[in-house]
């Protein structure tokens, strides 16, 4: 029976009032302990925060391995640090993503043998991802967050059944009545392509003239993207809030009609899980787990996205979206992975 999970991370909240750091992966962590409240837990991150110096969060220990000296120093700290937390045979690394996190798990592995499972995020999965040819392994011990993952890591490590154990989700859903605001949420980044959620916002206010578009998040398309709403005069319904408190986010979710997500690709697409929780219509590109239903639309064209919008827009009622993976359910369907991994490697 595991006694031990070491988290290993690229990156980790700071602090309690970091909420918007990894939520994901925060509410799975919180949701563990929960449910396994003698589960020790470790949180191992390279990258960030900026700092060398353990913490506490939410009661569980953080390490942090962060070197202004870069891979040359916090790589091996990282592997330092997973071969000294695996000295129990019931002890698991699990890594988030397939990237710095698993190749560093690889190594240690090299050095020291221990239980390891991973997951993959997004773009970890393409084949243009330089750390596949070293951190495959068997098959079991890769978790998808998506049958689109899948499907693509697939195309490096050969046809597999994976598992494919998504993120749950907290009830987040509060407001009987929702305003004509269409949300948009995520860094404000080319891969999330918030230009296009511009382009389709232009169209929609076209017609619908008291629609009104958000965009919480920020980045490095900031600026640009302010110029395209000042180029179509679009100041008065198209706002960006810039970075806000997950609860302020989450908030803002329940009193929209319409999730408008344009990214180029997700892993899961935590945001659609969010969106749903907050009683959403969702309009989005065909990624991560996004399926066209009668209340979620999918397509890549912009035209197509704002006839969604204003579709959705025009209706009276909620969705009716199926129900979700909840946080505790997630942690159950993890802790019967980690179960397997453990008798694997006896």
């Amino acid at each position: 029976m595991i006694e031990k999970l070491i988290i290993l991370t690229p990156g980790f909240p700071h602090n309690e009032s970091d909420t918007t750091c990894v939520p994901h992966l925060q509410n799975f962590i919180i949701g563990l302990k929960k449910l396994s409240p003698d589960l020790t837990i470790i949180v191992i991150t390279i990258s960030y925060p900026f700092s060398s110096k353990r913490y506490q969060w939410n009661g569980i220990e953080v390490v942090p391995c962060y070197s202004f000296l870069g891979k040359l120093a916090k790589w091996p700290r990282a592997i330092f640090n997973i071969i000294a937390e695996t000295k129990k045979t019931t002890t698991i690394v699990h890594s988030f993503w397939l990237t710095e996190a698993s190749f560093t798990a690889y190594i240690a592995k090299k050095i020291k043998s221990f239980a390891w499972i991973k997951t993959a995020m997004g773009q970890d999965v393409y084949t243009t991802n330089n750390y596949l040819k070293f951190i495959k392994t068997s098959q079991n011990d890769t978790v998808l967050l998506s049958s689109r993952s899948l499907a693509e890591l697939n195309k490096s490590w050969g046809e597999k059944q994976r598992p494919i154990i998504p993120f749950g989700v907290e009830p987040i859903f509060e407001n009987q009545t929702k305003s004509a605001t269409v949300i948009g949420v995520g860094s404000l980044t080319e891969l999330k392509n918030f230009s296009q959620f511009i382009e389709v916002a232009k169209l929609v206010c076209a017609e619908h003239h008291s629609a009104r578009f958000i965009i919480a998040g920020e980045g490095p398309e900031t600026a640009k993207l302010q110029d395209k709403i000042d180029h179509y005069d679009l100041n008065e319904t198209v706002k960006l809030l810039g970075n806000l408190p997950r609860s302020e986010v989450l908030r803002l979710m329940s009193t929209s009609k319409v999730l408008l997500h344009t990214s180029r690709t997700e892993g899961q697409g935590y945001i659609f899980n969010e969106a749903i929780s907050a009683k959403c219509y969702l309009v989005s590109t065909p990624v991560g787990q996004a399926e066209p239903t009668s209340d979620w639309a999918t397509s890549s064209n912009t035209i197509e996205m704002a006839k969604a919008v204003l579709s959705f827009l025009n209706l009276n009622d909620l969705p009716k979206h199926p129900s979700q993976l909840s946080i505790e359910d997630n942690a159950k369907e993890m802790l019967a992975q980690y179960e397997s991994i453990l008798s694997n490697n006896a």
